[in-house]
């Protein structure tokens, strides 16, 4: 599958938050696209593609300073891992930022798992998720 940067392309099946909440996290968006950039390449993902509502620079990254279309701060992560198409989405927050740093949070926990030795359970659980229906 191959996600657009922008407009933002959500999940089919991944219900949105309809009252997005300020979160706790003390981020700016530099600092969470690059902690992003980071996990996605230490979890050996291939092709990222960062969906949001932000237009996008020329290098094909949203630009830092500019807000959201239509005040949607829902990010999505799409990314080839393990030869399986993989997705990331949050929109709880408020902030585009903050649902970023939400997904770097999430992938970081799945390589401690890695890292802990228990990586088959990782295998597992996406072998479940792709087993539920739509």
């Amino acid at each position: 599958m191959s996600a657009a940067a922008f407009p933002l392309e959500w999940p089919a099946g991944v219900k949105r938050t309809k009252a997005p909440q300020k979160s706790r996290f003390e981020t700016s968006f530099v600092n969470a696209r690059g902690a992003l950039i980071d996990e996605l390449r230490l979890i050996g993902a291939k092709n990222p593609v960062l969906s949001t509502n932000i237009e996008l620079r020329l290098d094909g990254l949203p630009y830092a300073n500019r807000a959201p279309i239509n005040d949607d701060a829902g990010i999505a992560v799409y990314f080839l891992w393990k030869d399986r198409q993989m997705t990331f989405a949050c929109d709880k927050w408020d902030a585009p930022e903050d649902n970023i740093k939400a997904i770097v949070k999430t992938i970081n926990a799945i390589r401690g798992i890695d890292r802990w030795g228990s990586s088959d359970m990782i295998e597992r659980a996406f072998s479940g998720f792709a087993a539920l229906p739509a």
